[in-house]
C-alpha cells in the first residue's frame, strides 16, 4: 500500500494557484487576514466561492486540512467542508449545517456531531467508495477515533471520485456575518490503506534569497535571484531561456524545524510560461554538489505554477535541518527550444 499525494497548498505564494489542478469557482482569496501556518490562507466569505480539485480517478480518498468560521457559519448556511464528486456526480461529503457538522453518503445523512466552536480546528476525511465495506469518517485535530462514522454502501452512484470540492456552500450564506479561513490543505489516494487519521502537516514556504551554483538563464533586470523572488509571485521581472539544457539555481532562506517536526518533502515551485509548444522545464533541488531534477513538464502558454515533491535530497537520504538550511532550488530548460 502506497499513500499518493494528490495536490496540496498552504496558499504561501500568496496564490490560489499554488498547486491547484482543477477550479477556482467565484474568487475566494489567499488572505493574511488570518491563518494557522505561515503568513497566507484560503479565504471564502460568501456564497459560491470554493476550489475545485481535479484528481485521478480513485475509489479511496483522504481529505485534510486546518479550518476556521469567525462565527457559528454552519447555523447560516449548508456548507460542505469536503465533498466527493464523480465530474458533478456528488457521491459523498462532510458538511455543517444548524450548528452541527454532518456526514452523506449512500444518499443520505449517516452521523452528526455538535460544532466545535470558532477557533482553528484540524478536520480529516478518509473515504472508501465500495459496495459493502465502505467507510466515511471525519477525524478531528489529528485523533485516531473519528468524530463522525459510517461503515457500509458508500457505491450509490457506482462511480470512482475524481474530483473533490473545499468549501461549496449549497445554500446562501446571510450577509455580514463573517468568514471561513482553510490553511495547509491536501488530499491523498490511500488506495489500500486502512481507514485511518491524517497527519498533521505544516507547510513551510521559503523564497530565493542569493545567487546559487548556476545562473544559465538570463534575467529581465538585476540578478537571477532577485528576479523570482517576490510573493505573491509576477512577470514584473523574471529569468528566461532560449536553449534546452541550461540550469539556474538559487539559495533559499531557511526554516527552523521545531520539536519533534521532520520534513516530509521539499516541493520547489515555479510560476512559468513557455513560448512554444516544445519548450518545457524541469524542477529539482541541489544539495551538497548533487542535483535531483523531477520529470520534465510542459508550461501553459500563459504563466502557471508547476512543482515538483521530493521526499529525498539529493544524493539519497531523508530531508533534515541541515539539509534544508543549505539546498538550492533548481530549474532545467528541456525539450526542444
Amino acid at each position: 500500500m502506497t499513500v499518493t499525494r494528490l495536490w496540496q497548498a498552504g496558499f504561501e505564494t500568496g496564490t490560489l494557484e499554488e498547486g491547484i489542478g482543477g477550479v477556482i469557482v467565484g474568487v475566494p482569496l489567499a488572505s493574511t487576514d488570518d491563518k494557522y501556518t505561515g503568513a497566507y490562507s484560503m479565504k471564502v466569505n460568501g456564497f459560491g466561492k470554493y476550489l475545485i480539485i481535479d484528481v485521478p480517478a480513485t475509489n479511496q480518498v483522504r481529505a485534510s486540512m486546518w479550518m476556521k468560521n469567525t462565527y457559528d457559519f454552519f447555523s447560516a448556511a449548508d456548507q460542505y467542508i469536503f465533498s466527493f464528486y464523480n465530474d458533478s456526480t456528488f457521491i459523498a461529503g462532510f458538511r455543517g449545517q444548524s450548528a452541527n457538522l454532518h456526514i452523506d453518503a449512500n444518499g443520505s445523512l449517516q452521523d452528526t456531531v455538535g460544532y466545535y466552536g470558532t477557533d482553528w480546528v484540524h478536520y480529516s476525511v478518509n473515504v472508501k467508495i465500495d459496495a459493502s465495506s465502505g467507510w466515511l469518517n471525519v477525524y478531528k485535530d489529528g485523533n485516531a477515533t473519528p468524530v463522525l462514522a459510517y461503515a457500509g454502501d458508500t457505491d450509490i452512484s457506482s462511480l470512482q471520485i475524481n474530483k473533490v470540492r473545499i468549501l461549496h456552500y449549497n445554500s446562501p450564506v446571510i450577509g455580514g456575518q463573517g468568514s471561513s479561513y482553510m490553511d495547509d490543505i491536501y488530499i491523498d489516494d490511500t488506495t489500500g490503506e486502512a481507514s485511518a487519521n491524517a497527519p498533521i502537516l505544516r507547510f513551510y514556504h521559503v523564497v530565493p534569497s542569493g545567487a546559487g551554483n548556476y545562473a544559465e538563464f538570463d534575467p529581465s533586470t538585476g540578478t537571477n535571484y532577485s528576479c523570482v523572488d517576490e510573493i505573491p509571485p509576477s512577470d514584473a521581472d523574471y529569468v528566461s531561456t532560449a536553449t534546452a539544457g541550461e540550469y539556474d539555481s538559487y539559495a533559499m532562506n531557511s526554516i527552523t524545524l521545531g520539536a519533534g517536526q521532520e520534513v516530509a518533502a521539499v516541493i520547489p515551485i515555479a510560476y512559468v510560461k513557455r513560448g512554444a509548444d516544445s519548450e518545457e522545464i524541469a524542477l529539482g533541488t541541489r544539495y551538497s554538489s548533487a542535483n535531483l531534477v523531477g520529470s520534465d513538464q510542459s508550461p501553459g502558454a500563459t504563466l502557471v505554477m508547476l512543482s515538483e515533491r521530493q521526499t529525498t535530497k539529493p544524493g539519497g537520504g531523508a530531508w533534515d535541518q541541515t539539509s534544508i538550511d543549505g539546498f538550492e532550488a533548481l530549474i532545467m530548460s528541456s525539450g526542444t527550444y
